[in-house]
């Protein structure tokens, strides 16, 4: 997944991310993101949030690239309860079969009340996504 031309594109420690002409809050995660903790995700899409005037995001997330960390999948829970106050809906991408696995293992745990699925394309959680905005 790439920036269009024209969007403001951020770089934090653990993704590259913009906001798209429709809203939504795009989020591509780097392989050497050093902050996979409980405490950096949540600062992270804290961020998101009032990046997008306090409300509450629809986000396409790729994992393609991101590594899991232990630290994470122990507060699972905790985290997901987090989340619920920023998300709105979440598209994950992983291009990955191994990435798809660990997203389903780590949402299906404790699955959120926010509408999440999990995609092999941009194309298709694109398409997805949009009918949260």
């Amino acid at each position: 997944m790439k920036p269009p031309e024209g969007v403001k594109v951020n770089e934090d420690h653990t993704s590259t991310w913009w906001i798209d002409k429709e809203g939504m809050v795009c989020s591509v995660s780097k392989s050497n993101g050093i902050d996979n903790t409980r405490e950096g995700m949540i600062s992270q899409f804290t961020l998101f949030k009032k990046a997008n005037e306090d409300k509450k995001i629809c986000i396409l997330f790729d994992i393609s690239y991101a590594r899991p960390d232990k630290e994470v999948n122990r507060e699972r829970e905790i985290l997901m309860d987090e989340l619920e106050n920023v998300i709105k809906a979440m598209a994950i991408i992983s291009t990955s079969a191994l990435g798809r696995l660990l997203a389903n293992l780590f949402f299906n745990l404790k699955s959120p009340s926010f509408p999440m699925k999990i995609f092999k394309n941009e194309q298709e959680a694109r398409e997805w996504l949009i009918n949260y905005m």
